[in-house]
């Protein structure tokens, strides 16, 4: 069985982890790359971390913690690594390292076949798909807000909250006020 490990980057791993990021997610869902490579620097909420499959990096996570819940940002394999089982047990992991809740942000059910595929994957991991409406501020000036769900390893908990984890959200990790 392949070696896992999630741990933070250290620099000799930005080429890679840069790559992948700017392919797996498009402009509108993500930082600047340099403003997201300082991130760790700027807030102690923020971990960027790498996945590790027998001592190669194979991945990207980048998760908030805020205490009340966990929040992952972005999470991606490399398209070489796909389908494996690989990002499976990395969430695994993850989720087996906090008490927490874990949300995070997918496009809506039946946007696309990909979206669809996200979802399904995701509740396969013990996540919940939240009915409620979710807008993803925008990542940069005079962006658009994107509509999406937010899903949780404790669904009821992500209803009884909602407000409250988007008002989070929306503070600390976009730096905005409660939209």
């Amino acid at each position: 069985m392949t070696s896992l490990a999630i741990r933070p980057f250290i620099p000799s791993d930005i080429p890679f982890i840069t790559d992948l990021y700017e392919h797996s997610f498009p402009e509108e869902e993500r930082r600047p790359t340099r403003d997201w490579l300082e991130m760790p620097g700027r807030d102690e909420a923020f971990c960027l971390n790498v996945i590790e499959a027998d001592g190669a990096v194979a991945g990207l996570l980048t998760v908030w913690r805020f205490g009340d819940f966990t929040y992952v940002e972005h999470f991606a394999v490399s398209p070489e690594r796909r389908g494996g089982g690989l990002g499976a047990r990395a969430l695994q992991t993850l989720v087996e390292s906090v008490q927490e809740p874990i949300v995070l942000e997918v496009e809506p059910k039946g946007s696309t076949p990909m979206a669809d595929r996200r979802i399904a994957f995701y509740e396969r991991q013990g996540f919940e798909l939240s009915p409620l409406s979710y807008m993803q501020p925008p990542y940069r000036p005079g962006g658009a807000a994107i509509a999406l769900n937010l899903m949780s390893t404790r669904g009821a908990w992500l209803r009884a909250s909602h407000e409250a984890v988007c008002k989070e959200i929306f503070r600390r990790v976009y730096g905005l006020a409660a939209q």
